[in-house]
């Protein structure tokens, strides 16, 4: 299982990127996210305040305590985020 991530933000909000095959692993998909978290075809970004907590105690659940998850800061160099102008948000859910 990965332990590194990008957390790509921009001056008002901030989003963890997590592949969606590691979320599989963790039993995890969209439908356990909110309408702010986006989405594209190998990622999801989960936004900071309530969906990328779900992710990291999942994840902590999952792995050893030696086992040190790694996040990587790429704050957005303007007021624009890529994140919201490029994917889509979970508005639609997986059907299960």
């Amino acid at each position: 299982m990965k332990n590194k991530f990008y957390f790509f933000s921009d001056p008002s909000h901030g989003w963890l990127r997590v592949d969606r095959e590691t979320l599989a692993e963790l039993g995890l998909n969209q439908n356990n996210f909110s309408e702010y978290s986006y989405i594209d075809v190998g990622y999801m970004y989960l936004e900071e305040d309530c969906d990328a907590p779900i992710f990291l105690s999942a994840w902590a659940k999952k792995n050893s305590s030696t086992t040190k998850i790694q996040i990587v800061e790429r704050p957005s160099s303007n007021k624009d985020s890529f994140v919201r102008r490029k994917y889509s948000n979970f508005t639609i859910k997986e059907v299960a």
